[in-house]
This record gives C-alpha cells, structure tokens and sequence, in this order.
C-alpha cells in the first residue's frame, strides 16, 4: 500500500513539474499540435519514468552530475525506508540520536489505521471519478440513440430538440435542430470535422482515465483544460486557413455561448475559452523566439527524465532486506572467538542470517571488508552503490572502543548502508545476532531525538547510561518500565541508551541485548496468552505466512519498540 502511495505521489510530482514547464515556455506559443502532444506525452512520461532504471552515469568521471543525482536518490531511499515500515508498527521514523545511531523507532497503534482511512477515501475519489467519467459516456449514448441522425458532409450530426451548445464526440457531431438548418451551421460542422479527425475524443478519453487514478492531483484537472483548449486552437487555425472570415468567425464563437459547463468527455463549442481563443487568433505565427523555447522545453523534459531514471538506477524501490533465507552458523564464514559473549537469556534470538551484502570485521587492530584489509577512510567507497536495504553484517572485537564503532558506522552510513547485524557468541559458543537500521547521516528536515531533544519536549523516558546499567538487573528494569506503559496504554515513551567512546563493544552489545530482551520478553507473554505460540516463532515465519504476519502485528500493537542509542 506505501509502495502504491509513493508510486502516485511521484507521479504526480513529476507531473507537476513538466506541466509548469509547458505553462512557462509553451502554453503562449501558437505550436499548437506540438503543445497538443506535449500535454499528452506529459501523462505518460509521469507514469512511466518513476518506474525505468538505467545507470548512464556508470563511473564517477562524471561526479559534478553524479554527486547531486545521488543525494536526491538517498533522499528518495529514506522516505521509502520510513514509510515502507509504518505497517509493522517498527522502525515508523527512526530515534536519531546525536551521533545518528537508532535501534528501532515508535510504533503508533493508529498507523495502520491511518493507512486503511487514506486507501479508503483514494478508493472513494476512485469511484466517485469513475461514476462522473462513465455518467458523462451514458448521456452522449442517450443521445445519440434517442435522437434522428444525419450524414452532412460525411459526419453523423445528431438533431437535438432542446438548446446546446454544439460539441463533438467520436464520429459524431451534436447540435440543436433549429441550428442544424441556420446559414451558420457549416461553420460549425467544419470545426467539429477537425476535432473528429484528429481524434481529439481519445485524447481526452485517455487523460480523463487517468484523472480516475490521480484525481486527487490538480494538476490533472489543469492538464486536461489546457488540452482542450489546445484543441480548440488547433481547430480554430484550421478554420482559419480555410479562409473563413476572422471577424464571421469570431462572431459566431460569440452568438454560440450558450453555457460555461465542460463535461470531460466532448468539446463543446465554446468551453469557457472564448476570450482565450480570440485573443489567440490573432497573435502572429511564433518566430525564432517560440522555436528557442521549443529547443529549451524537450532538452529540459529530456534531462530532467534522465535525472530520474538515473537516480532510480540508484536505487531499489522495491527490495526487501537481502539476506539469505537459510539460517546459517555464523562461525562457518567467521571466527566467533573474539566477539562479545552474550549471557543465556530465554528472550535472545539465537538464530543468525548471514547478510547477503558481506561482513565488516575489525580485529587485532585491522579493519576488513569480506576479508580485505581496508582503511576507515576507503570504508564508504568501497561500500558505495551496495542496495541500500541490503544487510551488512558487523563482527568486532569484544573489547574494541565504542568510539571506532561510532567512527566506522558513520562510514557505512555514508555508503547509505543502513541495516546492520551487530555479531556475537553465546556462552556455548553458538552464535548471536541483532539486526538493526542505522538512519541516514544528518540532514535539515530530520529530527534528531538527542537527550536534549527528549528533555525539551518533556517525553517519557528511561536513560541508561551503560557504564552504570552492566548489572543483571537491566531487563528487569526495561520490563517494567515499558509494562508500565502499556497498562497505562500509553506509547509516548524511549528507552535511552547512552554510551561513551572509550566504553567497550562488548558492554555496548550485551546491554543492547538486555534491553531488547525486555521487549522480546513482553512480546513473548503475549504471542502465548494470545496465540498459545512463541514470538521467535511468529518472527521467523511472518514473511512466508500473511495469516502469522496479522498475528505478529497484533503482538505488536502498543508496544513499540521506542529504542533511542547515542553517545554522552
């Protein structure tokens, strides 16, 4: 549903911004078949750009143009990243601490409620759009089946009995019967003549279909009478270079108006363009200044296009986390020797997939990607261009300093690598994982949930500072706090964890573990209470089983796991 949402929203900004193009450089130009298939490739190109993925930009060689293409791209992967996990109540808009390290973000109860609400009005906009589109279809077919026709010139003129403005649909031209056999009537029958054999109906046929999916977007709704106003010109100059008279003619444009209402569907006569279209007809035929603006136009739609479909090659819209779906010891691709011992605790997933994306090592000294010796500062390049949902694995000494982790996760951030599994052993030597998702590297608009942050804004919190919380006592404490808000249904609280540089990797991970044991702990005592089945085990199979994935949400539902991490 957010991936559908996103995909419409797009949409209908790329739209907007070819259709302020056309506004600004087209719209007063007398091109009219050009403008015509300006405002129909419009449509098209926002439908389909959003989609298309090609890398044109493949090295950095070109990095004046490859840096900004690839900011926008991050900015693109961060919205998904956010919106895209709104449904599972986790991770709804990432705790950024100071140092931007996250765990897990505030799951709101109503979210999903929100998301139900807004597909049911879009879905109302829908039918309600499509009703109109189809109401306007049965009345032309009422009457032309209800009214005598004629062949006049080679076009079925349907004799109306009652006063309207002539208009065309199809093949067949509508007109009071009285006017059917005035002097002024081949006028008429001419200019309908143009819009049936430009076939102007299937024009409007297509952009009033498309308004059906977008009709919450304005910028249809202006697309579609700039197009039928271009029509208008177009059959207008047709007039024209007949030689009809310019005073006849306009005159007659006048003794015609006999309504302002446009239904969707036809071209009346008159439209509401009558000043528009007489002002029009006599403006001179656009010189070298409209060409330039022409030239200007496609090669701005061509690189704007471009921008696009690049900053998609940038990015996986679509991926989930890749990582293997086997479950795989982790000592069969590492030594687990060195890393932090986690203590036996009921409420510690002791399962670990290994990421797809590769591990980060940093032992005896040495930093190493997959098994390379790298520097900290080639970290990000070489890890730039790896799908950023992808997952890297962290595998690191028990008694490395926190401040090389900081160092090394602001590296991988850099790469907008953000879903890490931090790595470690349990007592007996099996191994032990904890998947989490880095936010993005800082950036206007993003709020930063510091300590400062927290306190200013007077949010309900539990700070733990590690050197001070190493004891047993630590998920006890968590439990009860966070138990103690959900009696009182409240999901307004953070857990604030907070750790110094020259704390170490293993007291940062065993306490992390502590704290999210807590959780896993309230979540286990309900998936039984609720479903007689264990939370590790509706975790694991929640994404092959959409029956289990309700069940899982349901857990859910209340507790978010409001996690904020960062340093002192």
């Amino acid at each position: 549903m957010i991936r559908i949402a996103l995909y419409l929203l797009e949409v209908s900004a790329v739209m907007a911004v070819l259709y302020i193009l056309y506004l600004l450089l087209l719209s007063k130009e007398t091109f009219f078949n050009l403008n015509r298939f300006f405002l129909l490739a419009i449509p098209v190109f926002s439908l389909l750009f959003p989609l298309l993925s090609f890398d044109f930009l493949a090295t950095d060689s070109i990095s004046i143009i490859n840096r900004p293409v690839r900011e926008f791209s991050d900015m693109r992967m961060y919205y998904y990243d956010v919106l895209d996990t709104w449904p599972d109540a986790m991770q709804v808009a990432p705790l950024r601490a100071a140092n931007g390290q996250s765990e897990e973000g505030s799951g709101l109860s109503h979210v999903s409620l929100l998301l139900w609400l807004m597909a049911g009005v879009y879905g109302i906009g829908i039918i309600v759009t499509l009703v109109r589109l189809v109401w306007a279809y049965i009345l032309i077919y009422r009457l032309k089946n209800s009214h005598p026709k004629e062949i006049i010139r080679g076009v079925a003129v349907v004799k109306v009995p009652h006063d309207i403005t002539p208009f065309s649909f199809l093949n067949s031209v509508y007109v009071h019967k009285g006017l059917a056999v005035s002097d002024e009537f081949i006028q008429i029958l001419e200019h309908e003549k143009t819009h049936i054999r430009q076939w102007h109906s299937f024009d409007l046929i297509f952009v009033q279909l498309l308004a059906v999916v977008l009709w919450f977007n304005p910028i249809v709704w202006l697309l579609i009478k700039s197009l039928k106003t271009t029509h208008e010109y177009i059959a207008d100059k047709k007039m024209i270079n007949m030689g009809y008279s310019l005073v006849e003619y306009q005159s007659l444009l006048l003794r015609q108006l006999i309504s302002n209402n446009s239904h969707g569907l036809v071209h009346y006569f008159n439209l509401s363009f009558i000043k528009k279209r007489i002002t029009m007809m006599q403006i001179e035929k656009s010189g070298w200044t409209g060409r330039a603006k022409v030239v200007l136009s496609l090669s701005a739609v061509i690189v704007f296009c471009l921008t696009i479909v690049q900053c998609n090659s940038q990015m996986d819209d679509s991926a989930e986390p890749q990582v293997l779906e086997e479950v795989v010891a982790a000592s069969d691709l590492i030594d687990l020797s060195g890393l932090p011992v986690i203590p036996k605790n009921a409420f510690t997933n002791t399962d670990i997939r290994i990421p797809e994306g590769g591990i980060l090592q940093i032992a005896d000294g040495k930093i190493m990607i997959n098994g390379k010796t790298v520097e900290l500062d080639e970290v990000a390049s070489l890890l730039d261009g790896t799908p950023p949902q992808t997952a890297f694995g962290l595998s690191i000494e028990a008694g490395q300093s926190m401040g090389l982790v900081r160092k090394i996760q602001w590296e991988i951030r850099k790469a907008n690598v953000r879903k890490v599994v931090y790595m470690g052993q349990s007592e007996n030597g099996s191994s032990v994982n904890l998947m989490i998702l880095l936010p993005p590297l800082p950036r206007p608009g993003i709020m930063i949930y510091d300590a400062k942050y927290i306190r200013d804004n007077n949010i309900p919190h539990l700070p733990i500072p590690l050197s001070e919380n190493t004891g047993t006592d630590l998920q006890e404490k968590v439990y009860a706090y966070v138990q103690e808000h959900v009696k009182a249904q409240k999901e307004d609280y953070i857990v604030s964890f907070h750790y110094n540089d020259n704390d170490t990797y293993s007291e940062y991970l065993v306490n992390l573990h502590k704290i999210v044991g807590a959780f896993n702990r309230i979540y286990e005592e309900r998936a039984q209470a609720m479903y007689g089945k264990g939370w590790f085990e509706l975790e694991k199979e929640r994404f092959d089983n959409p029956e289990i994935k309700k069940m899982w949400d349901a857990v859910r539902q209340g507790v978010p796991r409001n996690i904020s991490i960062s340093e002192n």
